[in-house]
């Protein structure tokens, strides 16, 4: 068990369907991160979602930056990232991927992503609360989100044409 932030606390968590070594976490202060459950000494990979505004709707850095759910691509290299601020974001975890397979667990230090590896996929004035993969999820030409807003409304989008 390790701590994530020193202030923050944990609002989602996901495990890789096919590398159940790999298990991502969220804060309520934007932080995701990539670990490999097998050493939990430090992330394999991590996001800042705080450390600059991601959205045309967010006003400052760290304005709802918190994270509401997080799943992995049952196919590709991919995590995708919905918050508080009405994004919906798909994250390379390639680096988190290859750390995994050359460490067997024995990770000792974490990478610590850029943003740029980091993409917007759906912008949405309002909270994305929840959103799941609908299709084909052995094709990753056949896999789809559907995400749930705080507004009322229900967005489905093809994964392939947004990563």
């Amino acid at each position: 068990s390790k701590r994530t932030s020193a202030y923050s606390s944990i609002t989602s968590i996901a495990v890789h369907k096919l590398r159940n070594e790999l298990i991502a976490s969220g804060t309520s202060d934007g932080l995701v991160c990539v670990w490999d459950c097998r050493n939990d000494s430090a992330p394999l990979q991590e996001f800042d979602l705080s450390a600059t505004p991601s959205s045309s709707y967010s006003t400052s850095a760290n304005l709802n930056s918190c994270v509401w759910k997080l799943a992995f691509h049952p196919q590709v290299q991919r995590l995708f990232i919905a918050s508080e601020n009405g994004t919906l974001k798909s994250a390379d975890i390639t680096p988190a991927f290859e750390v995994a397979d050359y460490t067997y667990g024995n990770n000792k230090k974490g990478i610590s992503s850029s943003l740029s590896s980091v993409v917007t996929i759906l912008a949405n004035p309002a909270s994305l609360n929840s959103f799941d993969m609908i299709g084909n999820e052995y094709d990753a030409s056949q896999v789809n989100i559907v995400c749930g807003a705080d507004n009322g409304c229900i967005t489905v989008l093809n994964v392939e044409e947004k990563i």
